[in-house]
């Protein structure tokens, strides 16, 4: 054996892209270990830095040639973060205060949610139930005029969809999703970049308000947002939410992130009978109610016409969900990755979601209720 002359631990940053070296001083002698501990907290600081650290390690020797053991080489993330998965995704759902719901078996078992949306892929935690059964099937895709709403290429919709229902469960008990026994309908009305037309979010309107009986669809969630242009009882996709509405079906709708000047509620969170749902953060305290705040990117009320909106604030900062590493939205944000398939995001879309998973809950437990 010889002697280590130089030896660099290399430790990749995520969410910068970078590779950050740890010079090792101590010099080894023949047949010597070199022990050292390194401290990576000025590095990896982010959710995503954690969510897979790659490591090099490069040697120099001082004469020969010859073969050298890398013995043991570990990095104690844990001490730093705790655990980087389940533990962020059921933190997301604390403030719903949902557990004790679950804990009465009131889980949204039968109801259906519309998810009017860019698709919603099939991950098993949103295709099955908490006893594993499939209840999410391919539905409508409004821009090709097709029966397949299960093609999410941007991932916004599959979030989306995982916030309402996920039956995964974490090592106390709590689910990831708000009604783990809710089914999804995946209607898909937006294009792979997450934008789409009027014309396509009315014709999934009115193929929700068609097949509703079929799939017991109680509840319609739209995390998309349009400006305002007309009085809310001129505009064409207002008309096609108030037409679910008299349909028995909630509409739950984004309050939208143009916040947080006033005025600034978009459409169709402007109609009065809907659920407009504006955006609080937890401070990363979810126990804790006494510092939470609106973020100012929730939208605000009064609308054009003096209603006040929105209805409701929800869990909208750093919420975890479902998406793939292949969606449009993930490519753009890596840096918000906190696990396999798990990324945490903000916006009025996540407090929507949650809303449309505590109203299955409700339904659920009321199904003569109405909107």
């Amino acid at each position: 054996e010889q002697s280590i002359n130089q030896a660099v631990v290399k430790v990749y940053k995520a969410s910068t892209r970078t590779w950050y070296d740890f010079p090792i001083d101590t010099l080894s002698s023949n047949g010597t270990n070199v022990d050292t501990t390194l401290d990576l907290s000025d590095v990896l600081t982010t959710a995503a830095d954690f969510s897979e650290v790659p490591i090099r390690v490069l040697f120099s020797y001082s004469g020969g040639g010859q073969k050298m053991d890398l013995d043991l080489l570990s990095l104690r993330l844990a001490d730093l973060i705790g655990d980087s998965g389940s533990w962020q995704v059921a933190q997301a759902y604390e403030s719903t205060n949902a557990y004790p719901v679950w804990t009465q078996g009131i889980t949204g078992n039968g109801i259906g949610v519309a998810v009017l949306d860019t698709g919603v892929r099939r991950f098993k935690e949103l295709e099955q139930n908490s006893q594993g059964q499939k209840t999410m099937v391919p539905r409508w895709n409004a821009i090709d005029n097709k029966p397949d709403g299960t093609q999410d290429k941007f991932g916004h919709g599959t979030l989306v969809a995982s916030i309402i229902k996920n039956s995964k469960k974490d090592a106390n008990g709590k689910y990831y999703g708000v009604a783990p026994d809710a089914k999804i309908i995946p209607v898909q009305v937006l294009g792979d970049h997450g934008t789409g037309t009027y014309s396509n979010v009315i014709a999934g309107i009115q193929w929700v308000i068609n097949n509703r009986a079929a799939y017991n669809i109680k509840v319609m969630n739209l995390s998309l947002s349009a400006p305002v242009q007309s009085y809310y009882w001129d505009d064409p996709l207002n008309q096609a939410v108030e037409r679910a509405w008299q349909a028995g079906i909630v509409v739950v709708v984004a309050a939208g992130n143009g916040g947080p000047e006033p005025m600034t509620i978009g459409v169709p969170a402007n109609n009065p009978y809907v659920v407009t749902v504006g955006a609080l953060t937890d401070h990363y305290t979810p126990t804790d109610w006494s510092d939470d705040y609106v973020p100012s990117f929730s939208a605000a009320g009064p609308t054009y016409e003096g209603f006040v909106k929105p209805d409701l604030i929800a869990p909208g900062g750093h919420i975890a969900g479902v998406m793939s590493d292949k969606d449009n939205l993930a490519i753009i944000h890596p840096e918000d990755k906190i696990n396999k398939d798990y990324y945490q995001l903000s916006g009025t879309s996540m407090s929507a979601a949650q809303v449309s998973g505590v109203a299955a809950l409700m339904l659920s437990k009321n199904p003569a209720w109405t909107p």
